[in-house]
């Protein structure tokens, strides 16, 4: 089993992924993204025989797509497979959050 370093890899813009480079395996991934306040449109999809659960963990993401509302702070969103949502942060301090892939029954990420 190893262990991962993630908070010092985290951009308050932008995502950092932990998947297959680093663990050698194709069966989930582990994303942590940040948004600057302000920044908008970033699209969030689990693709063809993915899913994904979305975690907020800092601030309010504003979630646009299949679901339309707030993520607030603790809340999380599955998303299924070919499942498209876009994020946006219009306040003005910093957001985070933790992204979860895995393989839908039968797919491959």
């Amino acid at each position: 089993m190893d262990n991962y370093e993630i908070a010092g890899r985290l951009h308050l813009s932008g995502e950092n992924t932990l998947g297959a480079e680093q663990a050698g395996s194709h069966a989930s991934y582990l994303v942590c993204g940040g948004f600057k306040a302000g920044e908008r449109g970033r699209m969030v999809n689990p693709g063809k025989g993915c899913e994904e659960i979305v975690l907020g963990l800092r601030g309010n993401l504003f979630m646009r797509g299949r679901y339309a509302g707030v993520l607030k702070l603790g809340d999380a969103l599955h998303l299924g497979s070919d499942d498209p949502c876009f994020i946006d942060n219009p306040g003005n301090t910093e957001s985070v959050y933790v992204i979860a892939r895995g393989h839908a029954e039968g797919g491959h990420c």
